[in-house]
Formats: C-alpha cells, sequence, structure tokens
C-alpha cells in the first residue's frame, strides 16, 4: 500500500458524531472536470482529549469515540473493561497489546458513568500484521462524511482520524491529507499524518485502522 492508496483496503470507527460533513469542488488548474477536490470532516473539537498516562493513547482514542457517541467513561475504566482487569486490582497504565486485543476491545459490550451499556461492533478493518483489510478509501470518505471519525495505529501510537482530503474522479479516489487527533500531551493536538505514516506497513508505518459501530445495548 503506498501513499496514494492511505487505506486502500482499510478504514476505521463508525460513529454518531456532529459532522462538517463532505465538500466537493473543482480542482484549481487541474484540466479534467470530472475529477473533483473533495474534504470529508468530523467536528470533533469538543470531545478532544489527552492520554492519561503513557500507554492510554488506545484508550484516550476510544474515549473521544464514546464521547461523541454520548457515553462517558474514563480511560481507566475503558482498559479495565477492555482488558477484564477487576476494580480491586490495579491498571498500572495498561498496554493494549497488539491488534488482535484491539480488535477484541473494539468488538464487545462496554458501561459508561451513568451505569448504560453500549456496544461496540468492528464493522471492518485494516490489519496488515495479520493478513486482513476490509475497507478501502471511498469506505472512509463515506465515515468521515457521515460524522464517524476512524481509530488510526502506527507502530507505536494510536490516534483519531477526523479529516481526509482527497481527489475523487473516473479512476478512484486519490489521498491528499489525512489529519489525525494525537492524545499525546507534549505534541500538537490536530497535525496532518506524514508520507510513511499515511502508508502501510511494511512500506510504511501504518499498522491498523478500524471502523466501528457504537450503540445502545
Amino acid at each position: 500500500m503506498n501513499r496514494r492508496e492511505f487505506v486502500t483496503s482499510a478504514a476505521i470507527l463508525a460513529l454518531g458524531g456532529r459532522a462538517f460533513g463532505q465538500q466537493c469542488g473543482p480542482v484549481p488548474g487541474f484540466p479534467y472536470p470530472a475529477v473533483r477536490g473533495c474534504t470529508a470532516e468530523v467536528d470533533i473539537d469538543a470531545v478532544i482529549s489527552t492520554q492519561d498516562c503513557y500507554d492510554y493513547c488506545w484508550a484516550a482514542c476510544m474515549h473521544m469515540i464514546f464521547t461523541l457517541n454520548g457515553h462517558t467513561l474514563s480511560q481507566e475504566s475503558i482498559a479495565r473493561q477492555a482488558l477484564n482487569i477487576a476494580e480491586d486490582n490495579p491498571t498500572p497504565c495498561a498496554s493494549i497489546g497488539g491488534s488482535l486485543k484491539f480488535r477484541n476491545a473494539l468488538s464487545r459490550k462496554y458501561v459508561d458513568q451513568d451505569g448504560n451499556s453500549f456496544r461496540v461492533k468492528l464493522n471492518a478493518f485494516f490489519d496488515p500484521g495479520n493478513g486482513i483489510s476490509t475497507m478501502d478509501n471511498r469506505l472512509v470518505a463515506s465515515a468521515l462524511s457521515a460524522g464517524r471519525p476512524l481509530i488510526y495505529c502506527n507502530q507505536t501510537h494510536a490516534m483519531v482520524n477526523y479529516k481526509f482530503v482527497y481527489e475523487d474522479g473516473p479512476l478512484g479516489i486519490v489521498p491528499r491529507q489525512v489529519w489525525v487527533v494525537d492524545p499525546w500531551p507534549p505534541n500538537v493536538r490536530k497535525r496532518m499524518l506524514s508520507g510513511p505514516e499515511a502508508t502501510g506497513a511494511p512500506i510504511g508505518t501504518m499498522t491498523f485502522v478500524a471502523d466501528v459501530v457504537v450503540s445502545d445495548d
């Protein structure tokens, strides 16, 4: 998968967030009117969070997505429920432990701080380390256009993909920019991925993307 493919076989998080939606128009200076320049973006500012500890980037991403869907729970609570850690046991900033466990964490029931249960269903994902890919760029654009941010992982970190800038024409989608919310406190909160970050492993550093549906239980 090269940079132009971004997630030509992957996508992420299906949610009911507030959306800026999709905007498309002519590409300035481009001679072919059939090719449109588009931006698909989710309004995520109200739920942006930083991770509570070193290994909680994954929990911070889930926290943002759950909050966007009306279910608030702490990152520690997400970790306890996702990893089945009992309340009387410590959670020393638990790592998710790889894409298989992350997929499990995105395919289960949770209970929010108000006692309301809800379910997360892994709808589609990009997991090159395990040879699985079930989404493409059009589904990424569609999810973001509908207000559903995506979860993105590189080799060491998880972030939330909220914006996708691309060209759409007879030959399909050509990615131009991929924007994420980065929960690591010292980093810039909203930033554009670099070329290697937006390229799937093993050529690039993108190792996991997930499309999940959050619904009341």
